[in-house]
């Protein structure tokens, strides 16, 4: 009887310690997900490394540039010598609308279009971090392309990148909108995978976060009755798409989407006669099945907010059309209250939000002062200055 006691007691450590292992996996599989969780706006035109940055400006040819962190040298991401960096030779050439910035096995890879004698040729990219071995990945087909005009977004993920985006068109008279989403490998092949395609007669909102070995969609549909929310998750391996929550007939819309253990989105009302917006942030668990409001705030004329990590975003204009940025913690809590302003740079058109990064410490942003466009990093702080770092000429 004591021998099977012992043995018994032997099978419950093996069990408890093969737990602990599954759990210890499962643990070290959210951490690494967490640490490589790197955040990107729609159509970012910016990345980063724990060493550097990496970007284009706007106009209409485009080069990657890039700024190395601790000693702040800026240049252009080009390792050919005696290059004057003016034309596609140059390897830091991004191309025409170079957009969806990424960092993969320490390359970076961007979609963008070039001039070719049969056209403009669309296509994925990809570059070393010091600026060698450029190579072209493979096409992007035009239509592809125009169906993802709009809301534009490309995300890499596990030697995969999505591209994902909406569009308007004319049917029997009436206008209608497109979300559509696809995905490839990041090889030589040129198969795409139909992800997703949804039709509405009113507007659509549409972002994307990939996590946990899949791709976590929203799509908010503004339809004549009302307001329509889907949540969905597309299986990396399985390739297959489930949907995951739906409700009609609200009363705000959704802007974007983050994951962690939970997925949270942003949201944003239409404006009042006062041209004033209600905002917030929800909160959906994967194991209840359930939306609930996290905060809303009102009573300002916020432009834009974006949820991102652990971080809510928003910027509003004041009466005297200077605007402000607002960050949040997801309970609600301030993180900072500050104005977009930097020295030396006075009376700037329109700014646009670009990154979110430096360990969620910056948020970075494109000023427009023309003929000059500058890329600018803003702590997420009450008193820091922000910094320029890198300009371009949008008139050239």
């Amino acid at each position: 009887m004591k021998q099977y006691f012992l043995l018994l007691c032997m099978i419950c450590c093996l069990f408890v310690i093969s737990c602990a292992d599954e759990s210890a996996k499962t643990g070290a599989s959210y951490e690494a997900e967490v640490s490589d969780n790197t955040f990107c706006f729609p159509s970012s035109r910016m990345c980063e490394t724990e060493e550097a940055y990496y970007g284009v400006g706007s106009g209409d040819i485009q080069y990657i540039q890039f700024m190395d962190k601790k000693s702040r040298v800026s240049g252009v991401l080009c390792g050919k010598s005696e290059c004057e960096h003016n034309d596609a030779e140059c390897n830091a050439f991004a191309g025409i609308d170079a957009r969806g910035f990424c960092i993969y096995n320490e390359r970076i890879y961007w979609i963008g279009d070039q001039l070719t004698d049969n056209g403009l040729d669309s296509a994925i990219w990809s570059i070393d971090l010091d600026g060698n071995n450029r190579r072209r990945i493979k096409t992007v087909d035009v239509s592809l392309k125009n169906e993802t005009s709009g809301n534009s977004i490309v995300h890499v993920y596990q030697n995969m990148l999505f591209m994902a985006g909406t569009s308007g068109d004319i049917s029997e008279g009436e206008p209608k909108r497109k979300a559509v989403i696809q995905a490839t490998r990041l090889d030589s092949s040129e198969e795409w995978l139909d992800i997703l395609e949804v039709e509405s007669s009113g507007g659509i909102n549409l972002d994307v976060k990939a996590a946990h070995n899949a791709l976590y969609i929203m799509v908010c549909l503004y339809e004549e009755d009302g307001i329509r929310l889907d949540i969905y998750r597309w299986s990396i391996e399985e390739n297959e798409l489930t949907l995951l929550f739906t409700e009609e007939n609200l009363s705000t819309g959704f802007a974007n989407i983050w994951v962690t253990d939970r997925i949270y989105l942003s949201s944003i009302s239409v404006s009042d006669q006062e041209n004033n917006r209600k905002i917030g942030l929800y909160q959906y668990s994967l194991e209840t099945s359930t939306l609930e409001p996290c905060f809303e705030l009102e009573d300002l004329n916020y432009q834009w907010v974006q949820v991102a990590d652990q971080v809510f975003l928003t910027a509003a204009w004041d009466e005297e059309m200077h605007m402000t940025l607002y960050a949040k913690d997801f309970s609600g809590n301030e993180i900072c209250q500050r104005a977009f302003d930097v020295a030396g740079i006075e009376d700037a058109e329109s700014y646009a939000r670009l990154f979110l990064g430096g360990n969620r410490e910056y948020i970075f942003y494109t000023l427009y002062n023309k003929p000059l466009q500058y890329t600018i990093e803003m702590p997420l702080d009450d008193t820091t200055p922000g910094s320029i770092l890198w300009e371009s000429n949008i008139m050239q």
